[in-house]
């Protein structure tokens, strides 16, 4: 799970960082009809990354087309991408806007013009302002085409930070398969690969922040993708996900499908809080699945796991063993009135046992298999009977249709 999860949020972004690479390289291949319009590109691709960044409410990739754009106008327009080779802008623009852009990924979704997004902007705006007037000082010039670096303590502070917090952003993503720290890893590999690589030139630097831009894009795709086909509450793919692997099933297949035992009932007891809590719980067992089988939220308490190439025997050793795992699986019930107000003293709590006491749920499952007269629709209807069949003969245990 974790793998896949790593896969999934750094495949995608690999390839088209190795083939935007390999293009900063070969730009000899580019139509001399297009290269006019390759210094524009970027800035056309950033467009409608803010305008639909914008649309959904997404504060940190909007921000980061910002940084991008504002850091290429800057070059590209203002300073040339020769300056690149001098030792203060290469110090500046070479470690800040990387690290910048790292923390910016770390910053929780706050919305554009909400109070905390507009707090952001402006420490963003002024690191941004400063950073220019600074490159722009005559005297700073003067140094840079005297080859006079800077004192040697502030590049190395600014290259050991930017290397710790690139351990950190490569660890986000391995733990939490997160898209946008997967895409932010490589743009910063695609930053050092330019400056240290690549002899500065306007093809070079389009080139370069064109592949930045569609990285962003590509992580904007798959936020879109997320909001369509995963279920926001617990993770898991959703019943639209579902719909569309019906659409091409396969010829033998195993469907089976799950849900809480009696969770109207705990739902009413403990509040949609905790409900929504072992709704999670619920489907974070249920993803750990084994024997190839994929879990769906299907709606409400109830789940779907479906099996490709399988018959029902050898699905059901796998199903009884998620199911005894999800009734095993000791929950932590705190009264609402004690739960701690803030997030710090949550994890100071956490673990001690205060205030806690400890429930379980079970679940209740039945499987279908695929059948020459019967459609993904009608397996899917027969598992549903069986589950059905598995409430009243008990619950906390699985039927197979027959």
């Amino acid at each position: 799970m974790l793998l896949s999860r790593t896969i999934n949020s750094l495949l995608v972004p690999l390839i088209i960082f190795i083939s935007g690479l390999w293009l900063i390289y070969h730009d000899e291949i580019i139509p001399g009809i297009v290269k006019p319009l390759l210094v524009y590109l970027p800035l056309v691709t950033s467009i409608v990354i803010l305008l639909v960044s914008y649309h959904f409410y997404l504060f940190r990739l909007f921000t980061l087309s910002v940084l991008f754009s504002l850091w290429y106008l800057l070059v590209q327009f203002q300073l040339g991408p020769e300056i690149l080779q001098e030792s203060i802008i290469s110090t500046w623009l070479g470690w800040l806007v990387p690290l910048l852009a790292i923390i910016i990924s770390w910053l929780p979704e706050r919305g554009i013009l909400t109070a905390p997004g507009l707090v952001s902007w402006l420490v963003l705006g002024g690191v941004i302002i400063g950073s220019y007037l600074l490159l722009d000082m005559a005297s700073y010039h003067d140094l840079a085409n005297q080859n006079i670096t800077i004192s040697k303590a502030m590049p190395l502070v600014i290259m050991i930070s930017l290397s710790i917090a690139m351990i950190h952003q490569l660890a986000k993503t391995w733990l939490q398969g997160n898209v946008l720290d997967g895409v932010i890893f490589f743009i910063v590999i695609t930053l050092f690969c330019h400056d240290a690589l690549v002899l500065p030139s306007t093809d070079s630097l389009s080139i370069s922040h064109l592949l930045i831009q569609v990285l962003l894009v590509w992580s904007l795709i798959k936020h879109s993708h997320d909001m369509a086909y995963r279920d926001e509450l617990t993770g898991l793919p959703g019943r639209r996900a579902l719909n569309e692997w019906m659409k091409a099933p396969g010829r033998k297949y195993v469907i089976a499908m799950t849900d809480i035992d009696h969770f109207k009932k705990f739902n009413d007891k403990h509040g949609h809080d905790v409900g929504d809590d072992v709704l999670k719980i619920v489907a974070s067992r249920l993803a750990k699945v084994t024997g190839g089988g994929k879990a769906f939220r299907y709606g409400g308490e109830e789940f779907t796991i479906v099996f490709r190439g399988k018959e029902i025997h050898q699905c059901i050793p796998h199903l009884e063993a998620v199911r005894e795992d999800v009734a095993h699986y000791k929950i932590s019930l705190r009264e609402k009135a004690k739960r701690p107000k803030s997030r710090a003293k949550g994890k100071q709590q956490r673990g001690r046992g205060t205030n806690q006491r400890k429930i379980s749920v079970t679940t209740s499952i039945g499987v279908a298999a695929k059948m020459p007269e019967r459609s993904a629709e009608e397996v899917i209807k027969a598992a549903d009977k069986a589950l059905y069949k598995a409430k009243k003969a008990g619950r906390n245990c699985t039927v197979a249709d027959k």
